[in-house]
């Protein structure tokens, strides 16, 4: 017999199972009804009990169980309170299903309504403008995209439905045979369906628990498949609530499934938030009559989300985007959504954001593939890459199709990874920007879908993944060819550099936006000279004077000494101003010339001064510009033209700039003077007047302001009107000139600027008062221009810049076989080659004309006599110029023959000879040394090539024989390869470092043209830190290389699939060369050459020609040597024969008496110059011994003559060609390996 109060409890179990402790003694309930009239009987088939209870009791029963629920609900709901509480009411204990209804935050988020940022799909059958435009047969169907909206919903709403949607999807990761999904919502009668096709819920009693395993799973919390944590899974289930959690917050909930194996059909019920149970119904059916599927119906409890229907909120939207998120995370399963089948995988998924993505940038609008770039990484990680220019990084993430709206942990793998790659590529494209990684991140959208192993979430709601990286169960590592192609389409560097600039712009703005007062600007700028009237009501007057250093700032205030200061300021320049084009807002805040400039003058990047009311607020009316007369006085002007230009031009079309000239060489002859204040018209003086023109005339050359005197600018300021010349605006041209002079990406038009002039016919007349902006351009600027480029690219004869030639030149005069400190010898050459810059930039040029290590020079011309450079820094290592000293290479001589000197046409400066305008070595330098320059519109880079390759070639061609081999560059001293690049037509070649394995480590004995010892260790360490190799050994020498890498065991394994090819590319073992064979011709005019052929070509038909010259020039000597000795003895022969006798005669006398003797002068020999010399021998010579030595010299020249006369001119350059190979071969380091 079973008591009263057992058959209550029994009841109240049945009613509510969940709801019993499991300590209860309440035996397990399976239980079958009959109902008659008065009575019901239950049947407890877990434990073969039954009982029979009154239908009256039942009901008592039954109502008071709907009573504790309205209790319940109204708790849940409303949170009602009493005046006074009971310690029953204050302390309580909740069953599970209480818990979950009570604080659903917990379990499924939020059920009260709250406004997100939520994506949706456009043309979702749920938006009433959807149904609208369906409803007319003319409207344009549109393609659909998802976009955010400001969504009104119940997350814990959108939970439930979610719950159901992803054990789903999870049921593929069970049964990969699995392959529909179909979701079904009829929104007016609330009702929501999800059936998946694949392996059903076992339909069987769980022995542990009694129940069946479909009633457990649905209808039981903390219950489930997923809690052996060994085992590892990528689903989305974890802890067990899942499914439970819709069946609670639903009125109505169902479950069917087909288990094939027990060939058991079951369908089950819930009601009132899982409070209601009904007995589930099982049939069974052959696997021929059904297919196994499960499927779960529910209608959500409306009441509790405090919605009286689906459509009170965006709830649907989001619910119908979540099946587009399974369809594109499950691309193997046909995914419908009410009927409707969603052909969509992970890419075309994500190409339907393109519209949020495209509405502020440029994208391609014909193909949305263009826009993105996928990658499969592995066959766990899916993902999307693409810019966001919205301010702020984007994320759309699934895990096991679990919707991330946070992102989390696999978010930040993949985003790191990018950001680290992008921001690399940004240190060397704009290494002058100051860019973090977020601003990087804030520039990106991704799109992951990926699988892990039993991830964990920050909460059930599961918007943000916890799981460590190491415990994915996969490492994705996006290869680099995916990110490359990202970067080149998507041309995110420069949309992040621009938004970078476009926030340093807004600082600039402000900052000048603030006007200085007179006295800060006294009190900050040191070395302004300010007008009286400067930023006062009389500031329009003001002229500030801008010097080109402190020197010439002196000589204006000296002048000002004439005019008074009121109306005139003085502030020197150091140096040159700064190409404001090149640079970023940040470099222009940072940059204390520009800054002090701009406050002087007043000038405001808010403003635009096109009035005189706005010119009004400047404190200076006009700026005049004094510098040097130099070719570098004439860029300081542009570059201040060009700063005004660039942020204020119509400051130019105001008469805002004039300059002030004086003269660049003065020339004084008595009481005759003349100025030039040009190098042009000096030089037209002396090619316009007679020969000799500048003897007799004392020649000062103004290299700067600062060698006029006090009195000079008194002169000067005197008649200022002499010396003040007004820069116009002259429209389109003035600005187009500016622009193409300063501008870095007008290199073409520079170049065609410069290649299409005449610079002995363009100069500007200082007599004029008035000059265009476009005249100074293209009359005074392009002198600097050519200048630049003659001081930055070589001559393809000597392979010398003028700078190297001066050098060279003064070794030469000095004879400089012995040891002298660099800073002594630099100022020698300033003082013997009119050199006319800073000895700090000769000091640098001699130091790198005397390094030896690999990639500096094959055949240095200098020796290096301490610490010159070494291949640790590049040669930056050197020591300071007054601790090191060098002398002429015993070599050099070998390759500049000096007897050579006397064919060379030597320039001429200030009266005195300088050095020629190339040298003529027996082999071409410019391929032996190479070269690297940047001019202006021009730029050469030439490659080192052997020069006993050089040689040899040289040695064929004279000899009519055919190159046994193509040119390669060739390094002294480098030991890895150096091959012909893909593109060989544009003289591209590669250069590989050398890496060895060396038993369990590997050795870099090499490192790659142009790659530094010090420089390389950021390689290493960038791979330590990414856990490529564990560390590595230092054992380099100032010239050698020597990194021991050592590796972990794991490491070792992926380092010995490597092909040696691989870890060249791995280790960065990898250069190119490229050549830009730009370089002055043998007329001096800048040549574009095709190849290292066409240069050996030039240099060998121009070389050949003055050996010819030479032997020319040696006979001719020989001759007039053999002449003079004749002559001599003939000479001496008479007088000490006693035949004609000095004594008591006349100077004419004797020469008659010579020629009654038979003497006789050779032909050439001139008559007076060779008496004068005869006569002037001393008395001693008069002897047999004298004439015995002479006529052994004779015999000498006499040899020498026939054998030079025997000679063919091309044996003269074969002899000294061979005579270099055989020297240079002693040394082991130039034989070819």
């Amino acid at each position: 017999m079973v008591s009263r109060v057992l058959k209550k409890d029994l009841v109240i179990r049945l009613l509510n199972p969940r709801n019993v402790s499991s300590s209860s003694n309440i035996p397990p309930l399976s239980l079958t009804t009959t109902t008659t009239s008065t009575t019901s009987s239950f049947s407890n088939t877990a434990s073969n009990t039954t009982f029979s209870i009154s239908n009256r009791l039942l009901s008592t029963i039954i109502q008071d169980n709907n009573n504790f629920n309205k209790r319940l609900y109204s708790a849940s709901t409303i949170g009602g309170s009493s005046k006074s509480k009971s310690i029953e009411d204050i302390y309580q204990k909740k069953t599970p299903t209480e818990h979950v209804l009570l604080r659903p935050d917990s379990y499924i988020g939020t059920i009260q309504r709250i406004e997100d940022d939520q994506w949706v799909l456009s043309n979702s059958e749920f938006n009433q403008e959807t149904k609208k435009k369906s409803s007319s047969s003319s409207a344009t169907p549109v393609a659909p995209f998802i976009h955010h909206i400001k969504a009104k919903y119940i997350p814990g709403l959108l939970k439930i439905f979610d719950e159901i949607l992803v054990n789903a999807a999870d049921n593929k990761q069970r049964d990969p045979a699995m392959s529909t999904i179909r979701v079904d919502i009829d929104a007016d009668k609330g009702s929501i369906s999800i059936m998946n096709d694949g392996h059903g819920i076992p339909v069987s009693i769980h022995k542990g628990e009694k129940i069946y395993v479909v009633e457990m799973v649905m209808g039981s919390l903390m219950s489930g498949s997923n809690f052996n944590d060994a085992e590892l899974k990528v689903v989305g289930g974890r802890n067990g609530f899942g499914a439970k959690l819709t069946n609670i917050f639903s009125s109505d909930f169902k479950v069917e499934t087909y288990d094939a194996k027990s060939k058991l059909l079951y369908s089950q019920s819930w009601k009132d938030n899982m409070g209601k149970r009904e007995e589930p119904i099982i049939k069974s059916v052959h696997p021929m009559n059904q297919q196994e599927f499960t499927r779960i119906t529910f209608r959500p409890d409306l009441k509790r989300f405090h919605m009286e229907s689906l459509r009170d909120d965006d709830v649907l939207k989001l619910m119908e985007r979540r099946v587009y998120d399974i369809a594109a995370c499950c691309p193997d399963i046909k995914v419908y959504f009410n009927g409707q089948h969603i052909q969509y995988n992970f890419q075309s998924y994500v190409s339907l954001f393109e519209h949020h993505l495209s509405k502020h940038q440029e994208k391609n609008p014909s193909d949305t593939a263009d826009n993105f770039v996928f990658a499969n990484v592995g066959d766990r990680w899916k993902i999307g890459l693409a810019t966001s220019d919205t301010g702020q990084f984007m994320q759309v993430s699934f895990v096991n199709s679990i919707n991330t709206l946070k992102g989390g942990t696999h978010v930040n793998f993949i985003a790191d990874q990018v950001v680290r790659y992008i921001s690399d590529r940004l240190k060397k494209k704009y290494n002058d920007l100051e860019i973090r990684p977020m601003n990087i991140k804030h520039h990106l959208a991704l799109f992951v879908n990926c699988l892990i192993d039993n991830p964990s979430f920050d909460s059930q709601t599961k918007e943000t993944l916890t799981t460590k990286y190491q415990n994915f169960g996969s490492q994705p590592e996006i290869p680099e060819p995916v990110l490359a192609a990202f970067v080149k389409n998507s041309k995110i560097l420069e949309k992040i550099a621009g938004w970078v600039l476009m926030k340093q712009q807004a600082e600039l703005v402000h900052s000048s936006s603030t006007r200085t007062s007179k006295a800060s600007l006294l009190k900050n700028i040191h070395k302004l000279d300010d007008a009286n009237w400067a930023g006062g009501q009389k500031s329009k007057l003001c002229t500030l004077i801008l010097t080109e250093g402190d020197s010439a700032k002196s000589l204006a205030v000296s002048g000002l000494g004439v005019i008074g200061r009121d109306k005139y300021g003085v502030f020197p320049l150091r140096g040159k101003l700064l190409n404001v084009r090149d640079v970023t807002p940040k470099q222009l805040l940072n940059n204390e010339e520009i800054n002090n400039l701009t406050n002087i003058l007043g000038l405001s990047h808010k403003k635009k001064y096109i009035d005189e009311e706005s010119m009004a607020d400047l404190r200076y009316g006009k700026i005049m510009i004094m510098t040097d007369q130099d070719n570098d006085g004439s860029h300081i002007k542009g570059l201040i033209i060009n700063f005004i230009h660039y942020f204020w031009p119509e400051l130019l079309q105001r008469d805002f700039v004039e300059e002030f000239v004086t003269p660049i060489i003065k020339v004084s002859k008595g009481s005759e003077k003349k100025a030039f204040f040009t190098m042009n018209d000096y030089h037209n003086w002396v090619k316009n007047s007679q020969s000799g023109v500048t003897k007799g005339w004392t020649i000062k050359y103004y290299k700067g302001l600062g060698t006029n005197t006090s009195a000079e600018a008194k002169e000067y300021f005197s008649n200022l009107k002499k010396h003040i010349i007004k820069f116009t605006w002259s429209g389109e041209p003035s600005s187009n000139a500016i622009a193409m002079a300063f501008n870095k990406d007008a290199v073409q038009a520079r170049q065609r600027w410069l290649l299409s002039s005449d610079t002995t016919q363009l100069s500007v007349d200082h007599s004029i008062k008035e000059l265009s902006f476009d005249d100074f351009i293209n009359k005074e600027l392009i002198h600097y221009s050519w200048a630049a480029n003659h001081r930055s690219i070589p001559s393809v004869m000597d392979g010398l810049k003028p700078g190297q030639r001066k050098i060279l030149y003064a070794a030469f005069k000095r004879k400089l076989t012995s040891e002298i400190k660099v800073a002594q010898f630099s100022g020698y050459v300033a003082e013997h080659t009119a050199y006319h810059h800073g000895e700090q930039s000769l000091s640098s040029t001699i130091v790198k004309m005397a390094q030896d290590f690999v990639g500096s020079n094959n055949i240095p011309l200098l020796t290096s006599g301490g610490q010159f450079g070494t291949r640790l820094q590049g040669g930056d290592d050197s020591a300071s110029p007054r601790y090191i000293f060098t002398k002429l290479n015993s070599i050099t001589r070998l390759i500049f023959n000096d007897l050579d000197d006397d064919l060379l046409k030597y320039l001429e400066e200030e009266g005195e000879m300088i050095q020629p305008n190339y040298y003529v070595p027996i082999l071409p330098m410019i391929l032996v040394n190479g070269s690297d320059g940047i001019g202006v519109g021009m730029s050469n880079s030439v490659p080192l090539y052997s020069p006993i390759d050089l040689i040899d070639y040289l040695l064929n061609l004279l000899n009519n024989q055919k190159q046994m081999k193509a040119l390669v560059p060739w390094y002294r001293g480098f030991t890895g390869t150096i091959v012909r690049g893909s593109n060989a037509v544009n003289g591209s070649f590669k250069t590989s470092g050398v890496i060895t394995r060396v038993g369990r480590t590997l050795v870099i004995s090499d490192l790659p043209i142009g790659k530094w010892t010090v420089d390389y260790k950021v390689v290493l360490n960038d791979l330590v830190e990414k856990d490529f190799i564990k560390s590595y050994h230092d054992g380099n020498t100032e010239n050698s290389v020597s990194f021991t890498i050592h590796f972990t065991n794991d490491q070792l394994e992926e380092i010995d699939e490597m092909t040696d090819n691989e870890l060249i590319d791995k280790f960065k073992l990898n250069s190119s060369l490229h050549s830009n064979l730009m370089l002055f011709d043998t007329n001096g005019n800048i040549k574009k050459y095709e190849s290292t052929e066409e240069i050996i070509g030039e240099f060998f038909q121009y070389r050949r020609k003055l050996y010819v010259d030479r032997k020319k020039m040696l006979q001719d000597r020989l001759k007039k040597q053999i002449d003079k000795f004749n002559v001599t003895i003939q000479f001496i022969s008479l007088i000490a024969s006693g035949k004609v006798k000095l004594g008591g005669k006349t100077k004419q006398l004797i020469i008659e008496e010579l020629h009654k003797n038979k003497f006789k002068l050779a032909p050439n020999q001139n008559q007076e110059e060779m008496f004068n010399y005869l006569f002037n021998l001393p008395i001693l010579d008069m002897t047999q011994e004298k004439i015995d030595t002479l006529t052994q010299n004779l015999s000498k020249r006499t040899e020498e003559f026939n054998f030079i006369q025997s000679q063919e001119s091309d044996q003269l350059w074969k002899t000294d060609l061979q005579q270099l190979k055989d020297f240079l071969l002693k040394d082991k380091t130039y034989k070819r390996k």
